[in-house]
Formats: C-alpha cells, sequence, structure tokens
C-alpha cells in the first residue's frame, strides 16, 4: 500500500513574509551543498542567505563549479562582500572528498550556524557506486549524512557557545515520499539496492528517488532526538521546496508534463528552505517546527507512516554509520 496525499504539489501557505523578515546574519557562517547555478534551489538558498549577510560557503562537485556560481551570486548582486562567498568543494557522493572538505573547513572557520544538504540527484537509471551502494541512497542519504557528521562537534560548539545563537540545519526532501510502499524498510542495504521491479515498474527511478528523500525525513527526526538528548539547541527540519523548475526538474518531467507546466521558479523553490534556514518564526516556535516536514512556504507537511517510524530512523542512522565504518572505511 502507498500513502497519499491529496495536496502533495500544492502551496499551503501563502507568501506571507519576505525576505527582508529573515533575522540578520551577519557574522553567521552557512554551508549550501549543490549551491553553484542560480538556475537551481541550491544557488538561490545560497544568495538569499548571503544577502541577509552570511558568510557562505558555496557547495559543488569541484573547484570551477563554485567559483561560477560565486560569480553569478555576486554579478546579481555586486553588493555583496566578494569575501563572505566562499568555495565548499566536494562530489557529495565522494565520501573521501566529503571528509576531506568537511576537516578543512573546520581549520578554516571556529563556527558553523546553518547547514543546508541540498545536493541531489534524480537518475533515469539504475547505478552503483564502488561499494556496492545505489547512487541515489549514495548521493542523496549517505554523503549528506557523512557530512553532516562530521560537522556536528562545530554545530554543537556553535549552539553552546553563546545563547543567543541559532543554529540549524535543513534537509532537502520532497513530497515524492508519498509514493514509496510501506513495506520497505531502511535496515539493510539490501533494502537501499532495491529495484522498485526494475523495467516491470514503469515508476522504478521515482520510487528510488522518493525512497532515498524518506531517508531524509528519518534523518531529520533522529538527529532531533539525538539533539535533544544531549540538551543541544540545533533545530533541524527536512523541507520539500515545490515543483520548481529547473534543468533538473525539466529533464526528468519534460516541459509537456503538468506538475512541470505549473513548476515555480528555483527562487520561489529556495523560500521554504530559507525559511526553514533563517526565519525567527521557526525558532520562536520550536516546538512546532524543530524536526517536523515543511511545505511552501513554511507551513507544517504531513509524511507518511513510513518517514515517521523512529524505529526506521533509528536503523537507518545505525546502518549508516556501518557503511561508513565497515565498507567504505572513512
Amino acid at each position: 500500500m502507498t500513502d497519499t496525499h491529496p495536496d502533495d504539489h500544492k502551496i499551503t501557505r501563502d507568501l506571507d513574509w519576505n525576505i527582508n523578515d529573515l533575522s540578520s546574519l551577519k557574522n553567521k557562517v552557512v554551508i549550501v551543498t549543490g549551491a553553484n547555478s542560480l538556475a537551481s534551489i541550491g544557488g538561490n538558498i545560497a544568495h538569499q542567505l548571503a544577502l541577509r549577510g552570511a558568510k557562505v560557503y558555496i557547495g559543488a562537485r569541484n573547484l570551477s563549479k563554485a567559483k561560477a556560481g560565486i560569480k553569478d551570486i555576486l554579478a546579481l548582486s555586486p553588493s555583496l562582500e566578494p569575501s563572505n562567498l566562499r568555495p565548499f568543494v566536494a562530489a557529495i557522493d565522494d565520501y573521501a572528498a566529503v571528509k576531506a572538505a568537511a576537516e578543512r573547513f573546520q581549520q578554516e572557520e571556529s563556527r558553523l550556524d546553518i547547514l543546508v544538504n541540498n545536493a541531489g540527484i534524480f537518475p533515469l537509471s539504475s547505478e552503483f557506486d564502488q561499494f556496492g551502494i545505489n547512487k541515489v541512497m549514495a548521493t542523496n542519504h549517505l554523503g549528506p549524512f557523512l557530512l553532516t557528521k562530521m560537522l556536528l562537534p562545530l554545530l554543537e560548539k556553535t549552539a553552546k557557545e553563546n545563547a543567543t545563537n541559532d543554529v540549524r540545519i535543513v534537509n532537502v526532501s520532497s513530497t515524492a515520499i508519498f509514493t514509496v510502499p510501506e513495506r520497505h524498510s531502511f535496515a539493510a542495504l539490501s533494502a537501499w539496492n532495491d529495484s522498485f521491479g526494475g523495467d516491470s515498474n514503469p515508476l522504478q527511478f521515482l520510487h528510488r528517488y522518493s525512497y532515498s528523500k524518506i531517508a531524509n525525513v528519518l534523518f531529520t527526526r533522529e538527529l532531533k532526538r539525538r539533539f535533544d538528548e544531549k540538551l543541544i539547541p540545533v533545530m533541524v527540519t527536512a523541507v520539500h521546496p515545490g515543483v520548481v523548475a529547473t534543468p533538473g526538474s525539466e529533464k526528468v518531467l519534460g516541459t509537456d508534463d503538468e506538475d512541470y507546466k505549473k513548476a515555480i521558479t528555483a527562487y520561489e523553490g529556495a523560500l521554504t528552505a530559507v525559511w526553514a534556514a533563517a526565519h525567527p518564526e521557526v525558532r520562536a516556535s520550536e516546538r512546532d517546527y524543530d524536526g517536523m516536514f515543511l511545505v511552501p512556504y513554511g507551513a507544517l507537511g504531513k509524511v507518511p507512516n513510513l518517514a515517521a517510524n523512529m524505529a526506521e530512523a533509528k536503523a537507518l542512522w545505525s546502518i549508516s554509520e556501518n557503511l561508513l565504518t565497515d565498507v567504505v572505511r572513512v
């Protein structure tokens, strides 16, 4: 059985706030992965947070892409201080590169206020990395899991050193989570590598992607539980950006697709993550938003039963750690 939700693709909260409502991010440090283009959601997230005064690290697979993203942001907003836009270079599915980038960052910076795990893929083929891990899960979950785990000491230090520090993690997910059959689990690599019926299922690639997006929600929930257990005031949310017109969605959906025709812009698609990362309402109503799934433009979203299963969240965390330690060996 698959959970369905009638409002999967609808905007459930009007844009009743604007960028000027966001908290000042002066002297704050931010990382946004997958942020190398203003045609993308990540590039627009980075741009808007930079406009609020943050030093923003632009995540990209290589230095040339990161520099191109920085150049585009500065061309659009020449008043920004160039030194406040820095490259963060790591292909998120290259675990050694992710580890090295996180270590390098912690040598350069003494704080981290906001981490936006935005990088992700929706491939139209079934591929596995050198460790035998499905590339969708490797890129959309395990890489961001490793990055976050590597940066946790700095995030926690920043949150604890001053009561006014407002540290947040935003994981970009999707309402595609409603398409995964409930029978699925996250407790074994064989489940991660499920073919979802293979060629006999015309939706196999959507289901693989959707499975990885449920992982984002489960990761968010388990991360919140662990912060609560340690009494560390880091907020963590998962967000659905909306159906967004980007080069990636155009490739997957095609311009004739009805959802694509109604898609919002990359700027609009960035707004829910920006709101989760920097709007004061999120911290003021922490009990309502912490650990939750948010939809445009700052509303609480529903999740299927699988995405709310804390036993699955703990199992996902455990196998992720085991894979990184015993298989990937980072």
